[in-house]
């Protein structure tokens, strides 16, 4: 009976140490920091992550363009071609060139001629003196070297031709406009028919699944912004908040900080810096020009805590922050 109850005091005593160490954890662990919503005074601008002025990679005439505006294209597909028949026959006589081996066909047999020489020699000088002088053997040896050096002219010369026909491919291929990512060509600046220069641009392009907010803020909150920092934004058309003149206004997008300017600029007697946030744009809800009311969640850039740098755990997705995965792109292939 003794033993029973000192059993039981002792378990209880280990319940109330562990109890006290729990405490003790809990008392040491930090507090969560509260998160402070700065609003933006200045309204934000909104414009798109990509946009490009597509333009030509040479000179020339423009020989066709099958996209329209509100057409979409994909990475790499085709924008427009340039005549180009000039560089076609041109890679043409390149590619008849890199495809002959014939030279080297020749100069293989020469040296394997040389080699056969050579051996009658050794086998004559054999036999005994008189069959076969010592200059006829110094001549074949030196024809053999000649030849073999031949051989190698022959391998240089078709690596040559090669990089010609590559060169030949990229300038064909330059003849070509491509776009340099998937968006929707917002302007048509040239119809076939039409000179075009280098660099000359021919469509607009913009990504609009992506879209960047940009604000000026006063400069005692540089410091306090950081790249990460949860961004809410919500488009301002031309109501108030009581009678909003679109339903994208009712609307709030989530994204985050990703720039914060390290030079001041002067606004109207304010110094300010600028500040860049970008959201994920799938329904194009949001358009390049909008107006929109920003805040930020300042403190929010360490919500997700960092892996041990001796076990590299793969960075863990804000919940709070919506994101569209995009979907892998149908590219053409390019010319080999």
């Amino acid at each position: 009976m003794n033993i029973a109850m000192r059993l039981i005091a002792i378990g209880a005593a280990a319940v109330c140490v562990q109890a006290s160490r729990a405490d003790a954890q809990q008392a040491d662990a930090p507090a969560p920091r509260a998160t402070e919503i700065f609003v933006v005074p200045e309204d934000a601008r909104l414009d798109a992550v990509e946009k490009s002025e597509v333009a030509a990679m040479r000179d020339g005439v423009l020989e066709k363009m099958e996209i329209k505006i509100g057409m979409t294209v994909k990475k790499d597909g085709l924008i427009g071609t340039l005549h180009a028949e000039t560089p076609k026959l041109a890679m043409k006589k390149a590619q008849l060139a890199a495809e002959s081996t014939a030279l080297i066909a020749k100069a293989k047999a020469q040296v394997e001629f040389d080699k056969a020489v050579c051996a009658i020699n050794v086998n004559l000088q054999k036999r005994g003196q008189g069959y076969v002088s010592n200059e006829e053997i110094r001549k074949a040896e030196a024809q053999l070297m000649v030849d073999l050096a031949g051989l190698q002219e022959a391998e240089d010369k078709h690596k040559q031709d090669i990089a010609e026909f590559n060169l030949a491919v990229q300038a064909v291929d330059e003849f070509t406009i491509k776009a340099p990512f998937t968006g929707i060509v917002i302007d048509r600046k040239k119809n076939p028919g039409e000179a075009v220069r280098a660099n000359e641009p021919v469509v607009t392009l913009f990504n609009l699944e992506k879209m960047r907010a940009f604000a000026y803020v006063p400069t005692e909150y540089a410091w306090r912004i950081k790249v990460g920092q949860i961004v809410e934004i919500q488009p301002r058309v031309g109501g108030d908040s009581d009678h909003p003149a679109s339903p994208v206004e009712r609307m709030k997008f989530r994204g985050k900080v990703t720039f914060v300017d390290p030079v001041v600029t002067s606004l109207e007697h304010e110094n300010t810096v600028r500040v860049f946030a970008e959201f994920e744009n799938p329904n194009q809800d949001l358009k390049p020009g909008l107006k929109a009311r920003m805040s930020v969640h300042l403190g929010t850039e360490q919500t997700v805590a960092p892996a041990p740098a001796a076990a590299a755990a793969p960075a863990a997705k804000d919940d709070a922050v919506e994101t569209t995965k995009q979907a892998d792109l149908d590219l053409p292939a390019l010319p080999k």
